[in-house]
């Protein structure tokens, strides 16, 4: 009833980075499909799309390793079926999906779920970890919302030193566990973590965690959160405003923000915290979907921009807004005098 054709260059074989094209060819036009993805064994149980009769699949892999297309197609007058195709995602050099352990410098060790991943964190976000030192003083206190396995986490630990705070935010619970083994092999004793998704309003919420790729933790507030495969579970969200008033947190003196594209939702569940405490923000953006009506809450705030990477300050919201790319930026926000 229907055939699946890769459109890729290399033979059922693509490069870790490319989009993974596949025509649907279907013998009735009645015929509707949706799709599933299988990885390194991991049978994701969200599909990829709901019911629809298109006849082009668009995929992104996350991760390098073996991917199954698994199609599931059915027809109004009730003949329905399966049908599958094979492929491999690969990088620069073969990996292993065993837990490694890796020097970040000479002060860091961590743990990564996968060598892959373990490769891609000896060159993380440089630019904005230079910036650190200039905009984290002794004996703050640091919120850092999407802590992943913790490396912004350990650089904040050493920075605010022992009369500091660092409160570690995340909901991925796989994250959770390596978070908890990378504050204990570096003595973090001045961190602590809440297992929480920040949200803008309390409630349990779903959650789609990816187990090649540990950075694609989403919300369902994420504005990719729909398009991305992972295995779906429900987690406890929280405000920050609500976390602070309930356990008597610590008022922060700077935050980071890095959470897949809920950026804004964050924001409003901060908006009492920013108007009392006017902290800085390292902000990661994903996309302009989520960058504007972040900017745009925190303009009204009293805050102005600066791009990371290249120094560029914004000072009017609309130049910024415009001149935004369909890209993951990471961003300085610092409060008006």
């Amino acid at each position: 009833m229907i055939k699946i054709v890769s459109r890729f260059s290399g033979k059922n074989q693509l490069r870790i980075g490319e989009i993974a094209e596949f025509e649907i060819i279907r013998a009735n036009e009645q015929v509707e499909t949706r799709a599933y993805v299988t990885h390194q064994n991991v049978h994701y149980l969200k599909p990829l799309n709901n019911w629809n009769s298109s006849n082009t699949l668009l995929f992104f892999p996350e991760s390098p390793g073996r991917y199954t297309l698994a199609i599931q197609w059915r027809h109004p007058q009730g003949a329905h079926g399966w049908i599958q195709q094979h492929f491999q995602v690969n990088a620069d050099r073969q990996t292993t999906s065993t837990p490694q352990q890796i020097q970040i410098d000479q002060n860091t060790r961590i743990w990564a779920p996968g060598e892959w991943e373990a490769l891609l964190l000896k060159d993380y976000e440089k630019p904005a970890a230079n910036l650190l030192p200039r905009i984290v003083a002794p004996a703050s206190v640091v919120y850092d919302i999407g802590a992943n396995l913790g490396i912004y986490s350990l650089c904040f630990s050493r920075l605010v030193g022992p009369q500091g705070r660092v409160y570690c935010f995340e909901a991925n619970p796989v994250c959770v566990y390596f978070l908890q083994a990378n504050l204990e092999l570096n003595q973090a004793k001045n961190c602590e973590i809440l297992p929480v998704a920040i949200t803008d309003q309390p409630g349990n919420v779903n959650f789609t965690l990816n187990y090649g790729n540990s950075a694609l933790g989403l919300i369902q507030t994420s504005g990719f959160y729909a398009s991305k495969t992972g295995h779906e579970i429900g987690v406890h969200g929280l405000t920050i405003d609500t976390l602070i008033e309930t356990f008597d947190l610590a008022s922060p003196n700077l935050i980071k923000i890095d959470i897949e594209g809920a950026e804004e939702y964050a924001v409003i569940g901060l908006q009492k915290t920013l108007e009392r405490c006017h902290p800085t923000i390292l902000l990661e953006v994903h996309g302009r979907q989520a960058a504007h009506p972040t900017f745009r809450r925190l303009h009204n705030l009293g805050y102005r921009f600066q791009e990371i990477t290249s120094g560029q300050t914004f000072d009017n919201l609309e130049a910024l807004l415009n001149w935004f790319p369909e890209a993951v930026m990471q961003f300085l926000c610092t409060p008006v005098d």
